[in-house]
């Protein structure tokens, strides 16, 4: 039985390192740019605006996570006007509560449209789901912070935990295209969790964790402490952190 979670857990791991976008300080995603496209602050915003309704509609943070990751990956791949970037966003979220939120298979699409509060039609929701579906290939499931963040803590059982509450943070790094776009998921993860989470009193063992968990997602440590770092600046300010 032991060996099977293992056998299960590795596997994880290296389908969402497979998987996993590569941005990076020297090469980062980049929005498409143009006469009335998206702005990384229209993103910004586009993004708040799908952590909102995900809450207020109580949709997982699984179930965000891959709206946001749809939204980004159209985003990047296309060039997408201002004025359809929240009916993309919408669209993201349809599609993401499609493929996690089990419970809500029965409800329509009419349903959902009600609960966003939007103006949009149900045939243009499914016009835009067509075009996304079209342009991702049909490859919705992409590796997610938060999907790393819970790997990573199931590593690290109880040598560490996050007090903060974990949504509202991960929202915050969501929200920030500035971090999405440049850096790989899985260092968001493990900067998260080394800047939010309290240690046991067995501090070597649990720095022996990191230095673990760092090899077997393949971080690099100067990207990591440097993303550690503005991760703070996001979370508390600079004024904050030098106190």
């Amino acid at each position: 039985m032991k060996r099977n979670a293992l056998c299960t857990e590795f596997s994880l791991v290296s389908n969402l390192l497979l998987n996993e976008p590569k941005p990076s300080e020297s090469d980062p995603l980049y929005l498409p740019k143009g006469e009335n496209l998206v702005l990384e602050e229209d993103r910004n915003d586009e993004v708040r605006w799908i952590c909102e309704i995900g809450r207020r509609s109580g949709l997982g943070i699984d179930t965000v996570g891959a709206s946001i990751a749809i939204f980004d990956r159209v985003l990047t791949r296309c060039s997408v006007r201002q004025k359809y970037a929240n009916c993309v966003a919408v669209t993201s979220m349809y599609l993401a509560i499609k493929l996690y939120e089990e419970s809500l298979e029965s409800i329509s699409l009419d349903d959902v449209l009600i609960d966003f509060e939007v103006d949009y039609s149900v045939s243009e929701i499914l016009r835009m789901e067509r075009i996304i579906l079209s342009q991702l290939d049909w490859l919705l499931l992409f590796p997610t912070v938060e999907r790393f963040v819970f790997a990573m803590l199931s590593h690290l059982k109880d040598m560490a935990h996050v007090t903060d509450d974990l949504r509202n943070r991960i929202e915050e790094v969501w929200c920030n295209w500035r971090m999405m776009s440049h850096y790989r998921p899985s260092i968001l993860a493990l900067s998260f969790i080394a800047v939010l989470a309290v240690d046991d009193e067995e501090r070597l063992l649990s720095l022996n964790l990191y230095e673990q968990l760092m090899k077997m997602y393949n971080i690099d440590s100067n990207e990591l402490r440097h993303c550690a770092s503005l991760l703070e600046d996001l979370f508390f300010g600079t004024s904050d952190k030098e106190n």
